[in-house]
């Protein structure tokens, strides 16, 4: 009934402004208080949260385990997630959608991606593929296969590009480390989302609009 009433629109207004005086509201208590502070902040704000989703996890581990190391934990845990989908993304786009559709290959494609995820988790990979990821694309990228590329970027318009690289991708020719590629570029793009979403959403339960 509401949504009737204001349409999505003006949500979408009010949601930006919030956004823009809670993210100046931010920037202000930083030159305030430090950076350090405020990060210290951040890290109670979301240890609170992390306490109320897994704290009964965290009831069963030893004593002895600092508080740090379950806030790794659960950052890994939510890493490994934005990377699993990524990975999955990534697939669709590589892999032959009839190929795709087979029940068997959803399976191995599941299992693995599981296999991933639980790997990238318990051993904490998932921490240093989301820091180092810029310079595992600027990696990848040397490594490509020229003469592919070429034929891509030969073409003069932007949407003939797009195209060309969809055919050439779905039809099973292409460079061996465009999937190392477009797997990074999946990681870092949604990840990166990721920290600016938890930043703003920080922001605003933090500070708000607060026009004082």
């Amino acid at each position: 009934m509401l949504k009737k009433i204001i349409s999505s629109r003006t949500f979408g207004v009010l949601s930006i402004i919030l956004t823009a005086f809670s993210l100046f509201n931010l920037y202000i208590r930083i030159n305030e208080s430090g950076i350090s502070a405020v990060f210290l902040d951040a890290i109670m704000f979301y240890r609170a949260i992390a306490d109320f989703l897994f704290g009964w996890i965290m009831k069963y581990l030893p004593n002895w385990v600092p508080d740090w190391a379950g806030d790794l934990w659960v950052l890994s845990f939510i890493l490994a997630l934005i990377q699993l989908k990524a990975s999955y993304r990534s697939n669709k786009i590589l892999i032959k959608k009839k190929i795709l559709d087979k029940f068997l290959v959803k399976v191995f494609i599941g299992l693995r991606s599981l296999f991933e995820f639980l790997l990238f988790w318990i051993t904490f990979l998932s921490i240093p593929l989301a820091l180092f990821s810029p310079f595992l694309f600027v990696f990848a990228l040397k490594h490509q296969n020229t003469n592919w590329w070429k034929e891509i970027l030969g073409n003069k318009s932007k949407n003939d590009m797009i195209l060309a690289l969809a055919q050439k991708i779905k039809s099973g020719n292409r460079d061996k480390g465009i999937e190392v590629l477009f797997y990074i570029i999946g990681v870092m793009t949604k990840t990166y989302s990721a920290i600016v979403l938890a930043t703003i959403f920080f922001a605003i339960n933090a500070y708000g609009v607060d026009l004082t």
